[in-house]
């Protein structure tokens, strides 16, 4: 594995998932999106959030907890950050995961009230 290529890959290829996304469905990154990225790598996740212009308190991380967990990552920081946001309360969610075979997808989602269980995870 070239850990340059794949940085370059992730800083590239994301934001412009990100961005297909939003002009595919005529979706706005404005005020209340939260965009959760792949928990990869902090330098990589602060280049594709700059470069989506989303404020650093739009972005959660977990990375300092739990490190690079994979496929989990992204329903794991979503779960993990449960009581510091209103993820419940329909604010737009737009992920951005990346990685294995120099792969990408953006969902996005607007979570019904609930949608986490409180006994799933325990920090």
């Amino acid at each position: 594995m070239n850990g340059m290529d794949v940085f370059g890959f992730a800083v590239a290829r994301a934001p412009r998932s990100v961005k297909s996304l939003l002009e595919r469905f005529a979706l706005d990154l404005d005020a209340g999106t939260v965009l959760p990225p792949h928990q990869a790598n902090r330098l990589i996740n602060e280049k594709i959030r700059k470069k989506l212009g989303v404020p650093a308190e739009r972005c959660p991380s977990n990375l300092l907890t739990f490190g690079n967990t994979s496929c989990a990552s992204i329903p794991l920081l979503v779960v993990s950050e449960r009581d510091s946001r209103d993820w419940s309360a329909g604010a737009p969610v737009l992920a951005c995961g990346f990685g294995v075979g120099l792969s990408v997808a953006s969902p996005h989602a607007k979570f019904p009230r609930g949608f986490v269980v409180p006994a799933l995870l325990e920090i």
